[in-house]
């Protein structure tokens, strides 16, 4: 509901390039501290893969979700699309069509977000979904003239 107003929106530098300002209004509500959007029903919600279980038990069959995403998404309703077969995806994390449907929605996102990371999360989120999350393995940052604490003589 917050908007700059034209005097600074029209600034180049207030661009959404990096931050969006329904993001940072978010953040400064909860003076940074975390997601929590003041609504008490999302204070402690259940986890992501039991939550989403009982989203798709509530809304009935898989096929009949993804039925109507589908629509959806040819309607455009990106956002929504990729809200709602997130809980398919947490459900049934072998259903190929949800991860797929999610996929599209979320690289559509991707091509009209501005701000870099948003488009950075949701093309990362398409191609995870699309390809699997791939194990890399853990960079070792020591420096050699570095020590452990356990080298330490104190």
């Amino acid at each position: 509901m917050l908007k700059l107003p034209p005097s600074l929106a029209s600034k180049c530098a207030n661009r959404s390039y990096y931050g969006l300002v329904s993001h940072d209004v978010k953040a400064a509500y909860v003076l940074y501290l975390g997601c929590f959007d003041g609504n008490p029903a999302t204070l402690d919600e259940l986890p992501s893969e039991e939550g989403a279980k009982k989203f798709v038990e509530y809304m009935g069959r898989v096929e009949n979700i993804l039925h109507k995403a589908k629509f959806d998404y040819d309607k455009g309703n990106f956002h929504w699309v990729a809200q709602v077969v997130s809980k398919v995806v947490f459900a049934d994390p072998d259903n190929r069509t949800a991860h797929e449907l999610q996929a599209d929605a979320l690289e559509q996102l991707g091509y009209q977000a501005e701000s870099g990371p948003w488009r950075n999360f949701y093309l990362t989120g398409a191609q995870e979904l699309r390809s699997g999350v791939k194990q890399m393995p853990i960079p070792n940052t020591v420096r050699p003239d570095t020590h452990s604490p356990d080298d330490c003589n104190l």
